[in-house]
């Protein structure tokens, strides 16, 4: 990593180059067009740094305990690292896209970042981090999937959906995972993405979808052209069937969401 020398004494590698550093993959410092992001250097305003192409020096205080060393490389802590993503990151979808890379099993370190902002509420950024947090959940499995959970919730205005959780029938066989499900309207959205273009592929998801109707469910499914182009008409056809499960007759649904876990 070129900016590693860079960090000196008193600076750290931030941003998605620590969190990946700290093994979140996911966030690998590629936009959605395939362009590469500068990695970020974070320095105290009195350090002085060359210009450097591929780094944004970021001038931040960095406190005991905020920088971490790995893999001989100077980088913030899973905490700071967070947090400042959830601060910095450009839109307030987007940082809910990196907060949820970094909860992918659990949401421990939210109570570590929310303290952070407790003891720091007058940085920059901080509100906006607080409402990232809060729309933040666990399970995400990609990028993809926390953007289509912020269409349904930010965009379209619905209640917060359960998250990759494994569906079962009223006898208990297991049906299938739903990226997102509302229990209260029965409906199911699901994100198909580009390694859902094979004929094998395809032909599972189809026979997943027929699996929940069959129960009662309602399958809404997604690409990146819903989530870009045909914004308007995904978001009425969305709360459409949204509509359409709320006024259900509940006595026909044969389903029950159990825990989040695996596609299987």
């Amino acid at each position: 990593m070129r900016a590693a020398p860079l960090t000196g004494d008193v600076g750290a590698i931030g941003g998605w180059a620590a969190a990946f550093a700290h093994g979140f993959h996911r966030l690998d410092g590629r936009a959605t067009s395939g362009c590469e992001f500068p990695v970020p250097l974070c320095l105290p305003r009195t350090a002085r740094c060359r210009r450097t192409t591929g780094v944004r020096v970021v001038r931040s205080d960095l406190e005991e305990g905020e920088i971490m060393v790995v893999g001989g490389v100077r980088v913030t802590s899973p905490a700071r690292t967070c947090a400042d993503l959830a601060r910095f990151t450009a839109s307030l979808v987007e940082a809910v896209v990196c907060v949820d890379a970094m909860i992918p099993d659990g949401d421990a370190l939210l109570a570590e970042v929310s303290r952070w902002l407790d003891d720091h509420p007058r940085r920059r950024g901080a509100v906006r981090a607080r409402e990232a947090l809060s729309l933040a959940r666990p399970h995400s499995e990609s990028a993809q999937e926390s953007r289509l959970r912020m269409f349904w919730v930010v965009d379209a205005g619905l209640p917060m959906p359960l998250v990759n959780r494994q569906i079962y029938s009223r006898t208990g066989e297991f049906v299938g995972r739903a990226d997102l499900i509302d229990p209260d309207a029965a409906v199911v959205a699901e994100y198909d993405g580009g390694d859902h273009a094979g004929a094998d592929r395809r032909s599972t998801d189809h026979s997943r979808r027929e699996r929940f109707e069959a129960l009662g469910l309602i399958v809404v499914q997604h690409t990146a052209v819903d989530l870009g182009g045909r914004r308007a008409a995904a978001l009425a056809r969305l709360r459409r069937r949204h509509a359409d499960g709320i006024a259900r007759d509940r006595t026909q649904d044969r389903w029950v969401v159990g825990p989040a876990g695996p596609r299987w």
